[in-house]
């Protein structure tokens, strides 16, 4: 039995583009208490019809108290999830998109932003997060990069993240450290 390939997340130009885009198209129309999480594989085709058609799709399914939560399909040639997460802490990003290579499931990182989103939530007085996940080494990458859309301040001093191993991996940068060049 081969183990699940590590999950891959891009971070390239047009990938940082197709989501600070919706972000800044849909923010205002994602309710308080509300987070979108979405998926797209990589390499993303006809990113602007792609941004354009998910804005569409996001937009209608916010409007329309009955759509489902979970939605997935292709969009010009891209395949993509969106999930509507209830329940998010009022500090959560209003939408976390993951660019993500073909072999990536985007399941696993949905279930796992989603998580993180309930924990953070569950944890708003607690100076210090610690979190545990047994896989949570081969999905440190897209933990942080849900911690790394989390406005700032967060409330805690750190969110870290327990590995099996018995090791800490920090999922946020300290306040006062600035982030690195290109990263968001």
């Amino acid at each position: 039995m081969t183990a699940e390939p590590r999950p891959r997340l891009r971070f390239d130009k047009v990938a940082l583009r197709l989501v600070g885009g919706l972000r800044a198209a849909l923010g205002a129309r994602i309710p308080e208490g509300k987070t979108v999480l979405l998926t797209v594989t990589a390499p993303i085709r006809l990113p602007a019809k792609t941004a354009a058609a998910l804005e569409e799709k996001i937009s209608s399914c916010l409007a329309e108290p009955s759509a489902p939560s979970d939605i997935g399909g292709t969009i010009h040639g891209n395949r993509v999830r969106i999930r509507l997460v209830s329940g998010a802490p009022g500090r959560a990003p209003k939408l976390v998109g993951f660019m993500h290579n073909p072999e990536t499931d985007p399941d696993a990182l949905l279930d796992r932003a989603q998580w993180l989103l309930r924990e953070i939530a569950a944890a708003s007085s607690r100076q210090c997060l610690v979190i545990a996940d047994d896989d949570g080494g081969r999905y440190l990458e897209a933990y942080r990069h849900v911690c790394s859309q989390l406005p700032a301040p967060t409330g805690f001093g750190k969110i870290l993240l327990a590995l099996p191993s018995g090791r800490l991996e920090p999922l946020t940068r300290p306040a006062d450290s600035a982030p690195p060049d290109g990263a968001a």
